[in-house]
């Protein structure tokens, strides 16, 4: 299922574990990582099936991004305590995605309300993506005038 999902993003625009910084799932909550400012090592880091849906999907966030004209080395996440990344762009927060848990869920922001999509197929999260950008694009939009 990962490789088909991975064959939506054109071959010169994937962004890969060596592009993208994720922290283990033991560690809860104090750094922040953006594909920018950290480096994973490959043959250092195992890789298990949830990490690799957790991967696929930034790896599909940051291509839609990036697509959109804004620039990645804006982009960066924290892992909370109950393993759910909560990605921000600059100092705003455009969602939170947790693919690691026995129960997944992500969450939408869209206006003045908060929407949470639980236990669904990663490709149900890699289309809701499109919202986290319609917001972001209206938050920079409030944020330009």
């Amino acid at each position: 299922m990962l490789r088909e999902i991975h064959s939506y993003i054109p071959e010169d625009k994937k962004v890969f574990l060596n592009q993208v910084a994720l922290q283990p799932v033991d560690t809860a909550g104090s750094v922040e990582t953006s594909p920018v400012n950290l480096r994973v090592i490959l043959d250092r880091v195992p890789i298990d099936d949830k990490l690799a849906a957790e991967k696929q999907f930034l790896d599909a966030l940051c291509f839609k991004l990036e697509y959109s004209n804004f620039d990645l080395s804006h982009l960066t996440w924290n892992r909370l305590r109950d393993k759910t990344l909560n990605i921000k762009y600059k100092d705003w927060q455009i969602g939170r995605i947790n693919l690691v848990s026995r129960k997944t869920k992500m969450q939408i922001l869209a206006d003045m309300n908060v929407l949470w999509i639980e236990n669904q197929p990663l490709s149900v999260y890699l289309d809701e993506q499109s919202k986290w950008v319609e917001y972001l694009n209206a938050l920079s939009a409030y944020h330009t005038k």
